[in-house]
């Protein structure tokens, strides 16, 4: 299946700001396959290929040149469908009979959350890279697990945080890391929609509604770790103060605060609320320096930049959503990269920059705001064991 080249950022100067385009626009922060790696021996086998899988993972292997060899799916017209509308050589019932094959060298677990540790630890006694799909555990005790039977079997176990990988987000921490808006000291980090309608009206979806930490976990795994991602620190205290719509259909709090405070100067704010009776929504973000500041209007299209070292001139970083069969660049630049990033690290033997070590912060991070939901005050991470 052939798929059109990956899509550029396009920056937007003014007079003023011209002369800042060739350094800006020579930024790098898309994922690249490294030239060493032959991808046809990093056969790649997916277990739980619903609508993740087959809207975002397999379209976003594809475009970046990977090779994936079966599936594996509990449903027998969800397995064949998808080996069939993808061309993918072996499905399977029984994720067992992937796990066999000598061409999976990594196993892709799209499930959700509650078969996911059984069927990762299988993968790892076999010898096989993991990647999980987010939130990564429920149970900090579960990914400490999972992350020291990695380890003891001498194979990489990452986690999709494709988030970071959207180009707005990705380019962020690139102008953070080179210092463009000086000492972060504040972030705003807001997603607004009606899930509790949308979600629930979908047989799909409906079964996030008997969750009591949908936002907490579910999107947590997100937002939490965008903040964390951003700031490259891990918070230091986290607080919650959420709320039910009068009448929702969601079990869980669905309209919520955190204040997520650091060491130092950083704080940040980040709010979700899925009960919006407005038939829009959106996920916003705005990272404030001492240098200037960085607003994402939106998460897969648009980046702006105000920076005292470009002279206090606007820069504006756009992407064209609609010009990829794939759909969004949060899919090209995201969805893949995960994937990407853990081949390379296989082939370096290198941990990936997602790791499910370094995962285990942002775990702490989500469950410390679930506790802080439960017991009204602020929680400490580390105080999740």
């Amino acid at each position: 299946m052939a798929l059109p080249e990956e899509l550029s950022a396009i920056v937007e100067p003014d007079e003023l700001s011209r002369l800042h385009s060739e350094e800006l626009c020579g930024l790098d922060y898309r994922a690249h396959l490294s030239q060493k790696v032959d991808v046809e021996h990093y056969g790649i086998g997916m277990v739980g290929v619903g609508r993740i899988a087959n809207q975002r993972q397999i379209p976003a292997y594809l475009n970046a040149g990977l090779n994936i060899v079966a599936v594996a799916d509990v449903k027998q017209e969800v397995m064949e469908g998808t080996k069939e509308r993808w061309n993918i050589g072996k499905g399977f019932l029984d994720y067992h009979q992937l796990l066999e094959l000598d061409e999976v060298k990594i196993v892709d677990v799209l499930t959700n959350t509650f078969p996911r540790k059984q069927i990762i630890l299988d993968a790892l006694r076999a010898g096989k890279h993991v990647i999980s799909e987010k939130p990564f555990v429920r149970s900090y005790k579960d990914g400490v697990e999972m992350v020291e039977a990695a380890e003891e079997a001498g194979v990489k176990l990452a986690v999709h945080q494709p988030t970071r990988r959207y180009y707005p987000f990705a380019l962020a921490r690139v102008l953070i890391e080179k210092g463009y808006i000086g000492e972060l000291f504040f972030i705003v980090d807001e997603m607004y929609g009606d899930q509790d309608r949308a979600y629930y009206e979908s047989p799909v979806t409906r079964w996030h509604a008997s969750l009591d930490d949908h936002l907490h976990v579910e999107w947590g795994a997100h937002h939490f770790d965008i903040v964390r991602f951003l700031s490259g620190e891990m918070p230091s205290s986290v607080y919650c103060a959420g709320t039910r719509m009068p009448g929702q259909n969601f079990k869980s709090e669905m309209a919520n605060v955190y204040a997520v405070e650091f060491p130092g100067a950083l704080r940040a704010a980040v709010i979700m609320n899925q009960v919006i009776q407005a038939k829009s929504g959106g996920w916003t973000c705005r990272v404030d320096g001492t240098l200037g500041t960085i607003k994402i209007p939106h998460v897969a299209t648009k980046l702006e930049l105000y920076s005292k070292k470009l002279g206090d001139v606007p820069h504006t970083f756009t992407w064209d959503p609609y010009e990829s069969v794939v759909g969004i660049n949060g899919v090209i630049g995201g969805h893949g990269a995960d994937m990407v990033d853990l081949v390379n690290a296989i082939s370096e033997d290198q941990e990936p920059s997602s790791s499910g070590r370094d995962n285990l912060k942002t775990v702490r991070t989500y469950l410390a705001a679930k506790r802080s939901s439960e017991e009204g005050r602020p929680v400490v991470p580390e105080e999740i064991e």
